[in-house]
This record gives C-alpha cells, sequence and structure tokens, in this order.
C-alpha cells in the first residue's frame, strides 16, 4: 500500500478535536473514541504560532463560526503537514459524528473534506487502509465499521483521478467491505488504471462477492472496455456474478453483449437455472429497446 499522510483515527490535534458543534457526540455514553495524541496529528511538532493557528481555527469550526472559512485557508497556508493534521481532524469529527448520530456535524466535516480534494485523499485512504477503530467500549481496535468504509471510499470517489491509485489498492485489501466498496469507487470514477484493478477482481477466482461486486462496479462505468470482461463473466460458475453481469450489460447499453447473453439465457434454461436465465433474458430485452 502506499504511504499515506499519517495514521489515521488515532491520532488528532489533542484537546481542539471532536465532533464539531457537540461535544457530547464525542463523549456521549455509547459513543465510540479515538485515542488522542499528545503530538499534533502526525506525530509532527510544530512551532507555538502553528499551533496557536490551528488551535483557533479548529474552535472556530467546532462553533460553527462565520470566520472559520478564513481561519481554515490560514490552516491550510502553513503547509503539506498542517494541512494533513486539518485532514485528520475533520475525517475524525465526520466518524464521531456518524458513530454519533449527528447529522449536521457529519455534513460539515463531509463538505470540508470534499472542498480539501486531492489534499485529503491520502489521509482517507490511509484510514482505509488501516481498516480499524479504536472501540472504547471493547478497549481494542476493532474493523472500521461498513457505513464508515461506504462514507471514506465515497470521499475518495469524489475526489476522482488522484483517488484512484489507492483505491486499486484497496481492491486487494484484507477486509472484504474495504475491497468491494474500493471497487465500486472505482467504478464511478471510470478512470482506466482503475478499471484494471476492477478487471482482476472479476476475473480473480477468490470470493464471489468480490465477483460480483465488481461486476457491479463496472456496470457503473460508463466504459466501453468493461464490456468484455462483462461478457466473460457470464460464464463465471457463479450464478449471483452471471445475473450481476447481465444487469451491468444492460446498464452500460452494450449490445454487442445481446448474442452472449441470449445464448447463456438458452443454456441456463436447459440446466434449469432460471434466476440466470430471466437475468439474461431481461438484459437482452433491456438492450433491445424494450423494457
Amino acid at each position: 500500500m502506499r504511504r499515506a499522510a499519517a495514521v489515521i483515527l488515532s491520532l488528532a490535534l489533542g484537546a481542539a478535536c471532536g465532533s464539531p458543534g457537540r461535544p457530547d457526540a464525542a463523549e456521549g455514553r455509547g459513543t465510540e473514541r479515538t485515542p488522542v495524541s499528545t503530538r499534533a496529528g502526525t506525530g509532527e511538532t510544530f512551532t507555538p504560532a502553528q499551533r496557536a493557528t490551528m488551535e483557533t481555527a479548529w474552535a472556530a469550526f467546532k462553533r460553527n463560526s462565520p470566520g472559520w472559512p478564513v481561519l481554515r485557508d490560514r490552516w491550510i497556508e502553513l503547509g503539506e503537514k498542517p494541512t494533513n493534521v486539518l485532514v485528520e481532524n475533520l475525517l475524525r469529527a465526520m466518524v464521531l459524528s456518524r458513530l454519533g448520530n449527528y447529522p449536521e456535524g457529519f455534513d460539515r466535516a463531509r463538505k470540508e473534506l470534499i472542498l480539501l480534494g486531492a489534499k485529503a485523499v491520502p489521509t482517507v485512504a490511509g484510514a482505509l487502509e488501516r481498516g480499524v477503530w479504536y472501540s472504547a467500549a471493547e478497549k481494542r481496535e476493532v474493523p472500521l465499521p461498513a457505513g464508515v468504509v461506504v462514507d471514506l471510499t465515497e470521499l475518495l470517489a469524489i475526489a476522482g483521478s488522484p483517488s484512484v491509485p489507492w483505491l486499486a489498492d484497496l481492491c486487494s485489501h484484507r477486509q472484504a467491505t474495504i475491497r468491494r466498496a474500493a471497487a465500486k469507487a472505482l467504478g464511478q470514477i471510470g478512470d482506466p488504471e482503475g478499471l484494471e484493478a476492477v478487471f482482476r477482481m472479476l476475473a480473480g477466482g477468490g470470493d464471489w462477492a468480490d465477483r460480483m461486486a465488481a461486476a457491479n462496479a463496472l456496470g457503473y462505468s460508463r466504459s466501453a472496455r468493461a464490456v468484455d470482461p462483462l461478457i466473460r463473466a457470464l460464464r463465471d460458475p457463479d450464478s449471483s456474478v452471471v445475473q450481476e453481469a447481465a444487469r451491468s450489460l444492460a446498464r452500460l447499453g452494450a449490445r454487442e453483449a445481446i448474442p452472449a447473453l441470449e445464448t447463456r439465457r438458452e443454456e441456463a434454461r436447459a440446466e434449469g437455472n432460471h434466476k440466470v436465465a430471466a437475468a439474461c433474458g431481461a438484459a437482452a430485452q433491456v438492450l433491445r429497446g424494450g423494457r
């Protein structure tokens, strides 16, 4: 995995961090917390002036102060390492707000991360690569909740091309939820380099659910290069993968797949596999212009 800008969801800007606007979202009963570093963010030390700028800005963000945008820009002007701390704080705030059921805080932190764009990518990808969250209740690290995985991969998908190398690496992650969410994000981006990773997942001999996720992702790629791999997937040994491949071919509008779909439909009928036959038949009908 590419070296992330920081170790995420376990380091932050000391006491300045937490859920925005509602401290009980971070501190309340039954809500997750992460241990806080005694040094800023990545373990880097900063000058007193830099720390003062960051802490003042973060306090403004938590209060939802009108002065936050100006203070945020000053923070970014401090350079790459301070900006990494900003991303860490926003990411931690977003996750704490998600787990604390605080939609307003979640939305504000998420919008700021989207605004940072490529600057946030290594940190967000690093959180996914690490794949764990510190559970205060269990006093140990546990896998990231599925909802958080979706949130993070959506941020990477919105960032677009800068996320592609990171997402391609995540397609081979040890955690299935992360692999599959990364494939979905790559399908949404549609970048050729990223699609190669999804093709490998689709053609691999691993978990059928990985192959099904890859087939689904390719259906949203808007790429003609996805058609041949999906046609080959109509021969997958797992029926669920075949059905998803058929649906994706229909979403792509791949009329050249009609003969392969009709052939597979007839074979499935002969085998008594009614679900595959129905999926292939429905896809062929959509591609012929029927509904």
